[in-house]
């Protein structure tokens, strides 16, 4: 609710993107999670480290190398132009405006 967007990995790299070549920023999204308060309250998958290091059964790193596997990053907010939901589309520091019922109107 503190208008971190936190997403399958490769979203902030889009995000980063579209920030450099100033290209607006719009995350879809069912509805923000009403438990994750601030970025602190998610927790952040971690898959075996070991999937990224193959390519269809081959192993494509070197030997010594670990390798970490998050399921999801978190795209801070100064990134993100809106928060688009079922219920209208806000600006990241207003997307809590979801859970109020009157509110189904455009924010941004």
């Amino acid at each position: 609710l503190d208008g971190h967007v936190v997403n399958k990995v490769g979203t902030l790299g889009v995000a980063l993107a579209a920030n450099a070549f100033g290209v607006p920023y719009h995350a879809l999204i069912d509805a923000p999670d009403p438990q994750a308060r601030t970025l602190g309250d998610v927790v952040i998958e971690r898959r075996d480290g070991e999937e990224v290091l193959h390519v269809l059964g081959r192993r494509t790193a070197a030997e010594g190398v670990t390798g970490y596997y998050p399921a999801f990053d978190a795209t801070p907010p100064h990134l993100v132009t809106s928060i688009v939901t079922e219920h209208g589309v806000y600006e990241p520091s207003r997307v809590r405006d979801h859970f109020t019922v009157s509110d189904h109107t455009e924010e941004s």
